[in-house]
């Protein structure tokens, strides 16, 4: 299926593949960071990723266990 549309690489973080293939569809899996699934993501990491996005770009936040996921989502949507 993934083939079909064109999706060749998730981009997670934490990044376990480097790729520098052009991505149409970007699938972006954040867990959070320095502590996977607790740490919330700051403003100058979301204007980062903000610049990488394109309307085929789909964001999930995994980072839920400190609740930072929701926050994270919307700083990133409403900061584009």
């Amino acid at each position: 299926m993934l083939q079909a549309y064109n999706i060749e690489f998730v981009i997670a973080d934490p990044v376990r593949v480097e790729s520098n293939k052009k991505q149409v569809f970007k699938y972006y899996r954040l867990h959070g960071s320095p502590k996977p699934y607790w740490s919330s993501y700051n403003a100058e990491f979301l204007d980062q990723l903000a610049k990488h996005l394109n309307d085929s770009s789909w964001v999930i936040f995994d980072n839920t266990t400190s609740g930072a996921a929701t926050q994270n989502a919307l700083d990133l949507k409403y900061n584009r």
